[in-house]
């Protein structure tokens, strides 16, 4: 290719991705408001899902934080708990309620903390 042509290929791609990220940003930013506007009309405070998920199960919280579900429109915070046992347990609080309304489905262990058998998480040595 020539030097003129080249330059025009990355120019052209240059605009494709400007144009991508643009309409990502909006994206984002209708997300991000429409995630602040369910926070801001939730009942309830961190600190009161915090106080109930610490109540409940006998832990100390080491994070929450407020999970709006797109699919439901509804939210719940979620809090991360060591308990006394030395585990960890992640809790739902219904900011409506203030109840714990479930134990939040752990993800398969994505991160290897639970055992590295040289595998990528969630395959079996078979495979």
């Amino acid at each position: 290719m020539t030097l003129k042509a080249l330059t025009a290929l990355a120019a052209a791609t240059l605009i494709v991705a400007g144009a991508g990220s643009a309409i990502a940003e909006q994206h984002a930013t209708a997300s991000d408001a429409a995630e602040a506007q369910t926070f801001l009309a939730a009942p309830g405070t961190i600190a009161d899902a915090v106080a109930t998920a610490e109540k409940e199960t006998g832990g100390k919280t080491m994070s929450a934080a407020f999970e709006p579900d797109d699919t439901t429109q509804a939210a719940a915070w979620e809090v991360e708990l060591a308990l006394p046992d030395n585990t960890i347990e992640t809790v739902m609080v219904d900011p409506a309620t203030g109840a714990v309304t479930a134990k939040a489905a752990e993800a398969e262990d994505q991160d290897g903390l639970a055992g590295d058998d040289g595998e990528e998480d969630g395959e079996d040595e078979g495979n």
